[in-house]
This record gives structure tokens, C-alpha cells and sequence, in this order.
């Protein structure tokens, strides 16, 4: 999930808000800062889950951005930079090299059945199967 978190860890964060501002959590307690609550304390609701997170709503959000407009459009660059690479890194994560792919299914290292007739018919052209025709010239 991506959004904004502070205080406690990457994973648990104190606060959280994702980018749609639906899944928002909080927490009454971190390593970060002093304990308390922020702003309201957890429902009193027997049924309600016993972590130490509440989900909030958030229904607007104000933004501010502190710099002039060059180190404003520096970090939108940055941001626009790092999702494109983030992009790419994904489409080539998703894109099969065919003829590789092939490759290593004709040598095995893939396994597969697709390409067992070709051990199996190798020297029928001879009249005897791969194997019987050794057989033959040693005198077996």
C-alpha cells in the first residue's frame, strides 16, 4: 500500500494515510514518540479488535510544500523519475524472453515433455532406435 507514515516502523507505522485516504490507521503508542492518543481515543465496542491500531477516516487533507519553485519542481522530477524506473523495472519483470524461454525448454533446464519425442526419435532415420545401432557395432 502506498501513503505517508510517521513514527514507529516501515511496516506499523504511528500514523498512516494511504494515497485514497481510505485504509488510514493510528496508533496510540510507538518507539518514535510519547505515548497518547492523537486527537480521539479507540471505540469503546466490546467486538472491536484489541490492536493497538484504530482505523480513522479522513475526509480532506491539506498539503503544503516548504521551498521555492525550483526545489518544489525538483522533488516533483524526482518523483516522476523514480515511478518511471519503477514502471520500466515492473514491464521488464513481466516480459518473457521467448526465444530464452524456448532455449531452456529444449535443454531441460525447464522441465518439460514437449521436446522427449526428439531423444526418442533420434536414429529412426536408420531403421533402429538410439542405442540399438551401438548395440549393432559392438556386436550385441
Amino acid at each position: 500500500t502506498e501513503g505517508l507514515g510517521f513514527g514507529g516502523t516501515v511496516r506499523h507505522p504511528r500514523l498512516f494515510i494511504d494515497s485514497q485516504l481510505e485504509e488510514c490507521h493510528v496508533s496510540h503508542q510507538d518507539t518514535s514518540f510519547e505515548e497518547g492518543y492523537l486527537g480521539f481515543q479507540p471505540s469503546n465496542d466490546l467486538f472491536a479488535s484489541n490492536s493497538s491500531s484504530s482505523t480513522v477516516q479522513i475526509d480532506s487533507l491539506e498539503i503544503y510544500a516548504v521551498g521555492d519553485e525550483e526545489a518544489i519542481r525538483r522533488g516533483f522530477r524526482a518523483q516522476y523519475q523514480h515511478r518511471d524506473i519503477n514502471d520500466a523495472t515492473l514491464r521488464n519483470a513481466r516480459t518473457v524472453d521467448k526465444a530464452a524461454f524456448l532455449g531452456d525448454m529444449r535443454n531441460g533446464v525447464i522441465e518439460s515433455k514437449a521436446f522427449a519425442h526428439r531423444g526418442q526419435v533420434d536414429g529412426r532415420a536408420n531403421g533402429c532406435m538410439k542405442g540399438e545401432e551401438d548395440a549393432k557395432t559392438n556386436g550385441l
